[in-house]
């Protein structure tokens, strides 16, 4: 509707100013009417981003005032003032109020398909429960997708899916240990990661809130939760602070342009910290909660190692990892083909639609699933040939060289695929791609001519003769030594 009446509004405007340039004045019309065709773009851009900043707000708060009220509940049942007996049941209410509280009427998303499954597990056979729970959980998702429900209900729907999948599979292969009813809905309504992550398996969750192994409740150290409440509040401040200091609305401003493209890379690159760190601030206080009410392993990302991964291999296994951890075991695993590369294919196509049916989520999981690639197809030889060269040996400056170029390389790659992921739509990733004339590509392709030049200069170190490549020369023993 905005980029609708911004449009009208810029044609009405034009048409006045083409008017007006008739009889005597052409030349003033068509320099005023080529002026506010340059700046068409930077308007519509502003006047669309204007319009979203205020709900964009507005969900943020409330999204903090249930990661705050998360906080509340895990304290309340870190401080045993919950009998064992109706834990699980005080965090499927607290659950069952937060999804009441934000989602409203659009609730009713998420108890259809948890009815559904519920029916599935109790009246069909267990050969059918993964295939069944599986369609109801991804049609359904797809139904809400066309539905274009609020931002609540879509991240409640995430988690649910997942659980729901997981409950189906597990229940196939034997592994869920119970088929009540009454506990299958509390673990899919439990307060813990409802809309943020992590997720957790019903098992996991049993062991927790449920069946304590010891009998008694597991608490886990203070000095742990108040590590993550301290990572948290250190995420939260860069985050806010980078997107104060360096808003990303800046790109859209047409001095922006003027600028030189060393210049605009780099701050676009800083300012997409905001991004990620809101990410970060999000799931380090979800792992507080989680070690409040007594998991074991609660943490949903590795922050250090995201932000210093060398390669994008170890980007994604420190991302989001309880996520990593259901894509393995009820995708990666399950599809029917020996290939691994038809695995991971199949993998991260459902990641993408998992995410959305947006082209931007195709695009960004394309290109991971390219650097990926990259990796294993250039980088890990051209790894391999500079060991054997001895160019890099462990430790020294030549590889802590090696590795700031590879680590730089694979956080400017995720930053250029990730506005794909950002903006969602095509017309604005091709927009924002234009306005750094595509070099994200060429930074993504930049290994290959290392790797050739590497390979060809080690090929003729090991056709020189009297060279042993990347050995010492052999030391000749005397006896008398």
């Amino acid at each position: 509707w905005v980029r609708t009446r911004a449009t009208a509004r810029t044609w009405r405007a034009s048409a006045t100013q083409r008017r007006s340039g008739r009889g005597g004045a052409h030349g003033s019309g068509r320099r005023k009417h080529c002026l506010l065709a340059c700046s068409h773009d930077e308007s519509l851009k502003s006047c669309t981003l204007s319009s979203k900043r205020k709900p964009a707000m507005a969900d943020d708060a409330m999204y903090a005032l249930v990661l705050l009220a998360s906080l509340a509940a895990g304290a309340v049942l870190y401080s045993g003032m919950v009998p064992i007996q109706a834990r699980a049941a005080f965090s499927a209410g607290i659950g069952v109020l937060v999804l009441c509280l934000c989602c409203q009427t659009q609730a009713i998303h998420a108890f259809f398909p948890a009815a559904m499954v519920l029916l599935v597990i109790m009246l069909l056979p267990k050969y059918l429960h993964g295939k069944l729970c599986l369609s109801i959980s991804i049609g359904y998702l797809a139904l809400a997708r066309n539905l274009q429900l609020g931002a609540f209900t879509n991240a409640v729907l995430l988690i649910l899916t997942l659980k729901l999948m997981s409950i189906g599979f597990d229940s196939q292969d034997g592994k869920l240990s119970s088929r009540s009813p009454i506990l299958i809905l509390q673990y899919l309504f439990c307060f813990n990661g409802m809309l943020t992550g992590p997720f957790y398996r019903f098992t996991a969750w049993e062991e927790v809130l449920v069946l304590p192994r010891t009998g008694h409740v597991r608490k886990s150290p203070p000095g742990a939760v108040a590590r993550a409440l301290a990572r948290t509040i250190a995420a939260v401040a860069i985050w806010r602070g980078v997107a104060v200091f360096l808003p990303f609305s800046a790109v859209y401003d047409p001095s922006f342009g003027k600028a030189t493209l060393l210049y605009r890379c780099m701050y676009a690159y800083l300012s997409c910290f905001q991004f990620r760190y809101r990410f970060y601030a999000c799931w380090l206080l979800m792992e507080a909660v989680g070690l409040l009410v007594g998991h074991e392993d609660a943490s949903n990302v590795q922050v250090l190692q995201c932000e210093l991964a060398i390669v994008p291999s170890q980007y994604v296994n420190a991302w989001n990892t309880s996520v990593q951890r259901f894509l393995v075991d009820y995708v990666y695993r399950r599809v029917p083909a020996c290939q691994r590369a038809a695995r991971q294919l199949c993998t991260f196509l459902f990641s993408a639609y998992w995410h959305g049916i947006h082209a931007g989520y195709y695009l960004f999981f394309g290109g991971i699933a390219a650097m990926i690639a990259m990796e294993q197809l250039v980088g890990a030889p051209a790894a391999r040939r500079v060991r054997t060269l001895g160019w890099a040996p462990a430790g020294g400056m030549r590889a802590f060289i090696c590795n700031v170029a590879c680590s730089a390389w694979t956080m400017c790659c995720f930053t250029w695929f990730g506005q794909a992921f950002h903006l969602k739509h095509t017309r604005d990733i091709q927009d924002m791609w234009e306005r750094f004339h595509y070099v994200g590509f060429a930074v993504y392709l930049a290994p290959i001519p290392v790797a050739l030049a590497i390979v060809a200069a080690s090929s003729r170190m090991g056709s020189s003769p009297n060279t042993h490549v990347g050995v010492a020369p052999p030391k000749v023993a005397s006896k008398a030594n």
